[in-house]
């Protein structure tokens, strides 16, 4: 039973509100929320932000409409998503109660599902998206500035969160709405815009891609934007999810196109092998394909390294009932050896097989009340693949660009169909 709430008379509260509400999702995992970050007052500021937009975007639907959305369908996902936090938290061999985090997941799902309506859920992606692409550029600029072109910009050196990175050397250099991540001894830099990773900056490229190349017209721009921010963090997350978003994208028009996509590619990354680059970020790529006659292509993986496979070999084969039901909330950063893996192996190790199928299958429930259509199957097939390289996806970003992406492609389906 579905009881219709909306009140039709309101176009929804105004859009300075989901500005500030997309901003949060954006920054909810920046420099700005580190305890390293230099700035006391931004720090707490940004902490505060964090809590408080959710809070006032919360109320601010409760009392300034008459209506809730109330669906069946809705609540049931609300409810299953609550019973996964739980399970994680509680099931495992360690215990732990629900952090900060979990309990504004919560308020995010109820705030998605219940008070925001069909467009600003599309209208939050779109301002994402546009925002994400401008939060990441200040990188881009100083990556070409002082990488490419080697002019020297001052910064100061910002530590990390991570034990294993700052173990290891691992520095961000901080400038103004950008880091670079750097270490003495040859190590690669790369832009990571306003996040701990250059991985971050190449999947949420992809995800975003992979929802707006479907409306080129306008998202045109942001989209040449969102190609260049990924191709310049040097992941092979993006490269891998691109190809696939853009191969899709050339079958739907046809079935040769998607085979010539593919030849051409071939051809291209034939001659990027055979090339002698002297780009340090261009060579790292290489280094990760070999290719010999006896062995074909072999590309290294280098989301672990031996020390976590023999460990989490270890775990499979005690078994017992950390294998069903996992170590615990967060066990693997708590390992020397797992800690520094970004696999989703992780996830199996953290909450055991049955708490994975839970956990993934929170993203897969979703799809029930959506369906899968030509518009959405990209981000989706995009969506799962990425999970592999990066599996803690039941964070407040991932889920948010997850609900709302599928809530825009909804409306450009429905659009085309009309």
């Amino acid at each position: 039973m579905t009881i219709n709430i909306w009140n039709k008379g309101e176009k929804g509260f105004s859009n300075a509100i989901l500005i500030l509400y997309s901003v949060g999702v954006l920054f909810s995992a920046s420099y700005f929320m580190w305890e390293t970050y230099p700035i006391t007052v931004v720090y707490i500021v940004a902490r505060l932000y964090k809590i408080l937009v959710e809070v006032v975007v919360f109320f601010y639907c409760c009392f300034k409409r008459r209506v809730i959305k109330i669906d069946n369908n809705r609540i049931a996902m609300y409810v299953y998503i609550f019973i996964v936090l739980s399970f994680i938290h509680f099931a495992g061999s360690v215990k732990s109660f629900y952090r900060g985090g979990e309990l504004l997941l919560l308020i995010d799902a109820f705030i998605i599902l219940f008070l925001f309506n069909d467009e600003e859920n599309s209208y939050v992606f779109r301002i994402i998206t546009y925002g994400f692409s401008i939060i990441v550029l200040p990188s881009v600029i100083y990556y070409l500035i002082t990488i490419s072109f080697g002019v020297e910009l001052p910064y100061y050196k910002l530590l990390g969160i991570h034990a294993g990175k700052i173990s290891s050397g691992i520095y961000y250099e901080l400038r103004p709405f950008g880091l670079i991540i750097n270490a003495p001894g040859g190590y690669v830099a790369r832009l990571c815009g306003i996040y701990d990773e250059p991985g971050v900056v190449g999947t949420f490229s992809a995800l975003l891609l992979s929802a707006s190349m479907k409306n080129t017209r306008r998202f045109r721009a942001v989209n040449i934007l969102l190609f260049v921010e990924g191709v310049l963090s040097f992941s092979f997350a993006f490269y891998l999810l691109f190809f696939i978003s853009l191969l899709l994208l050339f079958i739907d028009k046809s079935l040769i196109k998607g085979i010539m996509l593919i030849l051409f590619v071939g051809i291209c990354g034939v001659i990027f092998f055979n090339i002698n680059f002297d780009n340090q970020q261009i060579n790292s790529i290489k280094k990760r394909f070999n290719y010999s006659i006896e062995n074909g292509l072999e590309i290294e993986n280098d989301r672990y390294n031996k020390e976590y496979e023999a460990e989490y070999n270890k775990f499979i084969e005690d078994g017992g009932y950390e294998l069903v039901f996992g170590n615990g909330y967060a066990a693997s950063s708590k390992s020397d050896k797992l800690s520094g893996g970004s696999v989703y192996s992780r996830l199996i190790y953290d909450y055991g097989i049955l708490g994975t199928i839970l956990y993934i299958g929170v993203f897969l429930f979703v799809l029930l009340g959506f369906g899968i259509n030509k518009k959405n199957i990209t981000f989706i097939l995009v969506f799962f693949i990425s999970i592999y390289q990066r599996p803690y996806v039941l964070v407040r970003d991932f889920f948010v660009i997850y609900l709302c992406a599928l809530f825009y492609l909804k409306r450009l389906e429905l659009k085309d169909s009309a």
